[in-house]
């Protein structure tokens, strides 16, 4: 509330700054947890903050001129243990990724994919990094601007999006880049890119990482990129509408609740090779995974009520690795 207030109102811009000591005797290596409208980022001691700021907790924002700045007792709520993330999740894609060397120093970048976001500046997703740790700096670029959280637009089913890293440190060794932790991002497939080796690894799958060497200190804006993609999606034919799926959208009379039910069309197997589904994943017209159910069945019953009106792409995985989908309308 306070950010949305304060950022909407022109007042500040970039995010609201903690600062954040791990307490692990490394005192020199002070850094800054981050807030805005895409989310917030950790910092030394690895803990993601929850988006409310504590009762006596110290922050620092960017003030876009010589102005008050508005606290009011509309912004309490009782959610304001700092630093522990927040049980409940926003709507849209988020991706944390870490530097962290064999000294035991850590930084982290936050990605989040937003329909108001852009590839460009916006004041109210993208805050810029700003570097008190002396030994390591992480983060995404625009342009040649670092930052410790940035907002783009999302990725499309069929398409990749690349963000520049600015990757410093100042301690020679061994280094990881890896994904720690994300949000509605099933249906998302993230790379490290090294243009120094040519080497493109997946860091999204489970223990994953990507490891580098350096013999001296780097500070590099040209050679590390993270890859988004998506798979594509295509759409099933008419003329194999009784080979794949049928999608039925009902209401439960009396309780109010929109339903779909997801179920087999004519290619249902037979006793020896039965065709079941794998699993399904609903896609809104952005290209966001909205639903997603990993287990397998021969039938989906999905509540709707909270879907927004609009054209939804269903695809499903069946239990021989084929992938099917179709388009639904839904209507309130």
């Amino acid at each position: 509330a306070f950010w949305t207030e304060n950022n909407g109102n022109g007042r500040i811009s970039d995010g609201v700054y903690f600062w954040d000591d791990p307490a692990d005797g490394n005192y020199a290596s002070s850094d800054y947890a981050t807030c805005n409208g895409s989310g917030c980022t950790a910092s030394n001691s690895s803990i993601t903050p929850n988006g409310s700021i504590a009762s006596g907790q110290g922050f620092w924002v960017v003030a876009n001129s010589n102005t008050n700045l508005v606290f009011n007792n509309s912004m309490r709520n009782s959610s304001n243990s700092q630093f522990f993330k927040s049980q409940n999740q926003p709507d849209f894609t988020q991706v944390w990724v870490s530097l962290k060397n064999d000294s035991g120093f850590y930084n982290q970048t936050l990605i989040s994919f937003l329909d108001q976001a852009s590839m460009g500046y916006d004041p109210t997703y993208d805050a810029h990094k700003e570097e008190a740790n002396e030994f390591i700096a992480f983060g995404s670029l625009i342009d040649t601007s670092a930052y410790a959280i940035q907002g783009v637009n999302p990725v499309y089913p069929g398409s990749d999006k690349i963000i520049n890293l600015y990757v410093r440190s100042e301690v020679a060794g061994e280094h990881s880049i890896q994904l720690d932790q994300s949000n509605l991002a099933d249906d998302l497939e993230v790379f490290l890119v090294d243009l120094l080796t040519g080497d493109d690894v997946l860091i999204s799958e489970q223990n994953s990482a990507y490891s580098f060497s350096t013999s001296q200190p780097i500070n590099s804006k040209d050679r590390f990129q993270l890859r988004f993609t998506k798979q594509d999606i295509t759409l099933s034919d008419d003329d194999d509408e009784d080979d794949d799926f049928n999608i039925y959208d009902f209401r439960i009379v009396g309780e109010g609740m929109d339903m779909m039910r997801i179920d087999k069309g004519d290619g249902g197997g037979d006793s020896d090779n039965p065709v079941f589904f794998d699993n399904v994943v609903i896609y809104n017209i952005q290209g966001i995974a909205v639903y997603t159910n990993n287990n397998q069945a021969d039938a989906y019953i999905i509540a709707t009520s909270d879907f927004s009106p609009g054209t939804y792409v269903v695809s499903i995985t069946f239990n021989d690795g084929t992938i099917k989908a179709k388009s639904t309308v839904i209507k309130k």
